[in-house]
């Protein structure tokens, strides 16, 4: 029980924002700031058609960023920046993973753009499915607020209709 009340702390739920965020913030810095770098990176990868790498190299990191920002000062898109963040750390795993499967040899280009940062490997790969749980967690949360909230504003608490539906069962009576 003690657990559970531990997972559902606003102090975890922030801190949990802040990795992430801290993360997302980390990453798409470096990329911002050189971004002809980022885009050999990607071009590494060799999975993105070649006119759209430079695209890639230039948008990706402000979405990191916008989505970082989003999830710490605007709590009306941390449903959706949580989204976005689940969504590009699914695209990075399934990449990391096609490019160790396929035998490319390359850095994995989050942090640095350093091709002789070391071969992405299953740290890697470890890190990014840990921020997705996160991700994944933090969306928990978020949407069972929303639905306790909207629960609660109806008039519905989830003990008191239980408790009727089983009283009701067991005496026979119709509601």
């Amino acid at each position: 029980m003690w657990m559970k009340r531990t997972w559902n702390h606003p102090a975890v739920v922030w801190l949990v924002r802040l990795v992430l965020a801290g993360v997302f913030l980390t990453a798409a810095v470096p990329k911002i700031l050189h971004p002809g770098d980022f885009a050999l990176s990607v071009f590494r990868y060799q999975l993105a058609p070649y006119g759209v790498v430079n695209l890639t190299a230039i948008f990706l990191p402000v979405i990191e960023l916008c989505s970082a920002l989003a999830l710490l000062t605007i709590p009306r898109l941390r449903d959706a920046a949580l989204c976005v963040m689940a969504g590009m750390l699914s695209l990075f795993t399934a990449a990391m993973l096609l490019n160790i499967w396929r035998g490319i040899d390359i850095s994995c280009g989050c942090f640095s753009q350093d091709a002789s940062a070391g071969p992405m490997g299953r740290l890697n790969v470890a890190r990014n499915v840990t921020l997705l749980g996160f991700c994944l967690w933090g969306l928990f949360q978020e949407w069972s607020g929303i639905f306790a909230c909207r629960f609660r504003e109806r008039g519905i608490e989830k003990s008191d209709s239980n408790n009727e539906r089983v009283n009701s069962t067991i005496t026979g009576e119709r509601q």
